[in-house]
């Protein structure tokens, strides 16, 4: 028996579509599952307009199975009505057909019909193959990736008569899911605007949704490609290029100065002073993380110019217009006024990652600029302890490509020296004040999104774990430390350091609040033999992770637990002797205290 369901919507947005598709996918195959049908192959196929569920199942379909299938319809509409309200609103009708006609289902005014709809046109269908055979007729591509394929090939047999190949562009999957009835259209575009920086000209195609072309030689030729549902309107690029050549051509002829004063003018969200003070505020907080990082005089000097120019961008109209150009604009207005290219990469590299710009800087000042910028946003949205709901979800991002861009460019850095230095910004310019509980909470956020981070790189979850439960501040040290903790041939070491912090958990409570262990309580050998080794251990791996050599940490480590056994199998841990077993408790603790210099290592 073969059932087809298809919700036909009156246009959802990239982000609708994919949330219906991905509930619809789950909820259903639930509902079957719960039918126990032996054997079945469902396949969903999605666009802007229209949801198809294609259920092949392996028996016939009989009238108990025709009343299991319509339940479970209605128990999945059910759930899509409750949660996906807003996808829900823009339902526009429901077919529900199998291989022997039309399945009835209502849920509440909701009623299913033995129609479909491609444009305006309303379809009456007998059965689910009538419904392929109907849309074949008409070329609507209801399979994804047979849409897809088409499109694909239309673009590049297009592109070759141009002379040229399809640039890479993010459209296709939005191309894909507007045009179920692709039409290739062919625009030229003036020559005049194929000057404007490439950057922008591909901002702006994309918006439309035009696919740019690239020549062999590298130049964008001024054909471009427009994938169009069926006969619709053509998009209103030349309009929209000739305003971004006029705004772009105002904006260029600009003078800094003037632009500097309009930063002082204009007012950052949440009554955080102006955009000029965060400037300075990002060029104080770059020029720490290059001082504590010991970046050189050089790198200081391009942080310093290129911070005093990085929010230009916020000043011009055609990043109001364009804020995915936001970065490039400033750079080229920095490089017009004749400044350095170094400092108008930074400026450009410092946006990203974020909304805009996924790629993570390049360059050491780049870098710098991205930290502190984000930093100050940090501090600058936190309220007293507690975190608006919007702001707490904006910070995890934040910290998010803080941690991104540290790990990428390998910057040894305190991120609680930076953010006590950050939030001390603000409190010196009277705007948030702040307190040492503050600085817990966020390096609180900051650690999770650390765990994250290191479970998206692939370590396994117990590495995150034994990782973040000593509550680094470190990026670069806690990435080394994993990779240290990957490597095969220190499986064994690792190993022996998780049998001991076990072993040290079992006997010594970590909730206990133990003094430092004195020699004179010492009295069997076996406790003055682990005294001394643990003495030059923790001097050796202490000065190793300084260095941050932490293979040669780790190994020092592991030594520890053969004395530790001895210890443990010798000593009595429950003597009557207070003085004596809260010095060998205490001796303990400090055992694991090393061990946690470096990770937590019972979690493994």
């Amino acid at each position: 028996m073969d059932f087809l369901m298809e919700f036909y919507f009156r246009g959802l947005t990239g982000k609708q579509t994919q949330k219906a598709y991905d509930f619809a996918t789950k909820e259903f195959k639930a509902e079957i599952n719960a039918m126990h049908v032996e054997q079945y192959k469902l396949e969903v196929f999605f666009s802007k307009y229209r949801l198809v569920m294609w259920l092949r199942l392996g028996e016939a379909g009989s009238a108990g199975l025709r009343k299991k299938l319509a339940g479970a319809v209605g128990v999945l509409l059910r759930k899509f009505a409750e949660s996906l309200p807003e996808v829900w609103a823009r339902v526009n009708g429901m077919a529900t057909l199998t291989d022997n006609g039309f399945l009835p289902v209502q849920f509440g005014t909701m009623q299913s019909k033995p129609v479909t709809r491609v444009g305006t046109a309303h379809i009456p269908l007998r059965n689910a193959h009538h419904y392929w055979r109907e849309m074949g007729k008409r070329k609507v591509l209801v399979d994804n990736g047979q849409r897809e394929k088409e499109i694909r090939a239309m673009l590049s047999q297009a592109a070759a008569q141009a002379g040229g190949e399809v640039f890479s562009s993010p459209i296709m999957n939005d191309v894909v899911m507007t045009a179920e009835r692709p039409v290739l259209n062919v625009i030229t575009v003036d020559e005049k605007y194929i000057n404007l920086p490439e950057t922008l000209l591909t901002i702006i195609l994309d918006r439309n949704l035009c696919f740019a072309i690239r020549s062999p030689e590298g130049r964008l030729l001024s054909t471009v490609l427009y994938i169009s549902n069926a006969a619709s309107r053509r998009p209103r690029l030349a309009a929209d290029l000739a305003r971004a050549e006029e705004k772009f051509a105002a904006d260029l002829g600009i003078p800094i100065s003037l632009r500097q004063q309009w930063l002082r003018d204009m007012l950052c969200p949440s009554g955080l002073g102006s955009m000029w003070e965060k400037q300075m505020r990002l060029q104080k907080i770059a020029l720490a993380i290059a001082e504590h990082a010991e970046a050189g005089e050089n790198v200081c000097a391009v942080a310093r110019e290129a911070a005093e120019l990085a929010k230009l961008d916020l000043t011009t109209e055609i990043c109001q217009l364009y804020p995915e150009f936001s970065g490039y604009m400033g750079a080229l207005i920095a490089r017009h006024n004749g400044v350095e290219d170094m400092v108008a990469s930074a400026i450009v590299e410092h946006w990203g990652p974020g909304r805009y710009s996924r790629g993570l800087p390049h360059t050491l000042v780049g870098a710098l600029l991205a930290i502190a910028d984000r930093l100050d946003d940090i501090c600058g949205h936190y309220y007293q302890s507690e975190f608006r709901l919007s702001h707490y979800r904006a910070v995890k991002t934040w910290f998010d490509e803080i941690i991104a861009i540290l790990d990428s460019v390998a910057l040894d850095v305190s991120l609680t020296r930076l953010l006590r230095f950050s939030l001390s910004l603000y409190e010196s310019q009277g705007l948030v004040p702040w307190q040492e509980k503050d600085l817990a909470n966020l390096l609180k956020v900051f650690v999770d999104r650390l765990y994250w981070h290191l479970v998206d790189r692939d370590f396994a979850e117990g590495v995150a774990s034994a990782l973040t439960a000593i509550n680094p501040d470190n990026v670069y040290s806690t990435m080394q430390k994993a990779i240290v903790l990957k490597d095969e041939n220190n499986c064994a070491m690792v190993e022996n350091c998780k049998e001991a912090c076990r072993l040290l958990d079992r006997i010594c409570a970590r909730e206990y609040s133990y003094q430092e262990a004195a020699r004179e309580y010492f009295e069997q050998p076996e406790e003055k033999e682990l005294f001394e080794a643990y003495l030059t251990v923790r001097q050796d791996a202490e000065e190793l992770i300084k260095a941050r050599d932490f293979a040669g940490a780790l190994a020092r480590l592991a030594r520890l637990k053969t004395p530790l056994l001895r210890f443990v199998n010798s000593v009595d841990l429950d003597t009557e002797d207070k003085p004596v077993r809260y010095n060998r408790l205490s001796l303990l603790a400090e055992i694991r205290r090393l061990y946690h210099a470096f990770a937590d290592f019972s979690m493994l």
